[in-house]
């Protein structure tokens, strides 16, 4: 993910912007789809702080999210 799209992804993700959280997270290829279904699954059960977890974190999104 472009260091750009992640910063503005973490400022909507630390507002609880939902709008534009879903908008950023539509963005993600396809080829990194499980990423996008899992970022979906977290803002639809607004687990905003676990989204901020995921772009905050040194490890890859994947060890993160299983």
């Amino acid at each position: 993910m472009p260091t750009e799209w992640r910063q503005k992804l973490l400022s909507a993700a630390v507002r609880c912007d939902n709008n534009v959280t879903k908008r950023l997270l539509k963005q993600i290829s396809p080829q990194e789809a499980d990423l996008a279904e899992a970022l979906d699954n977290l803002l639809r059960s607004f687990r905003f702080d676990q989204i901020v977890h995921v772009l905050e974190s040194d490890e890859p999104p994947s060890a993160i999210l299983g």
